[in-house]
Formats: structure tokens, C-alpha cells, sequence
């Protein structure tokens, strides 16, 4: 599954699947797993995305997670029939918002809203 360039959810219904607890976006997925009645196979279950990471980058398993850079050798391949919206913000005192908390900010949103 590494080498492609992209996969389906159904794809997913022969992989061993790590489980990332507290995820965003997991109501969601299982409502989408339902539909298409796609059961995974969950080996684990993790709460920390990097220990998720390690697991699959031990050939334990698949996950679903966003794309991040890690030290770790895993391939992230976008899932054609599942798209999720990811907001970042930044949080910073309201009693003292200093002109390079402003710079960083714009810079972060202009590189990722101009991509």
C-alpha cells in the first residue's frame, strides 16, 4: 500500500488498522466505515499519534492520521473517499499580543492557505 498514490477506505477492509483514540475526526469515520460496511481489523488502540506512527512504522499495522513531518518511516497516502477539514490556530495572551506573534501567525496561514 506504500507505493500508491492514493487508496479507497475500502482498501482499509484487509489491513491490519491501529486505532487512534481521541481522534477529531473518529465519529465521523465510523459513521463512513458503517456505510460502506467496512469493518477494520483494529490489532490496537493509541491515544498518542506518535506511538501510532511507531506502530505502523513496524509494519504492526494502518492508520488513519494527518499528514505531519516525523522522524518515523511511514508514507502518508491520501484516502479518495474520505476528505476532512483540519483548522490550526494559535492561542496567545489577550493582555499582551506582540507584533511577532502577528508575523507568525500570517506566515502560517499564508503558507498553508496559499498552497
Amino acid at each position: 500500500m506504500a507505493n500508491q498514490s492514493s487508496t479507497t477506505l475500502a482498501a482499509l477492509d484487509a489491513e491490519l488498522f491501529i486505532e487512534r483514540l481521541k481522534c477529531g475526526f473518529w465519529q465521523e469515520l465510523q459513521d463512513l466505515f458503517k456505510a460502506k460496511q467496512i469493518v477494520p481489523h483494529t490489532v490496537m488502540k493509541a491515544e498518542n499519534d506518535e506511538f501510532v506512527l511507531s506502530l505502523v512504522a513496524e509494519n504492526l499495522g494502518v492508520s488513519i492520521i494527518t499528514d505531519r513531518a516525523t522522524p518515523y518511516q511511514v508514507a502518508f497516502i491520501p484516502i479518495d473517499d474520505f476528505k476532512i477539514e483540519q483548522y490550526i490556530g494559535i492561542a496567545i495572551s489577550t493582555t499582551d499580543f506582540a507584533a511577532h506573534v502577528q508575523v507568525l501567525f500570517d506566515t502560517i496561514i499564508g503558507h498553508y492557505c496559499n498552497n
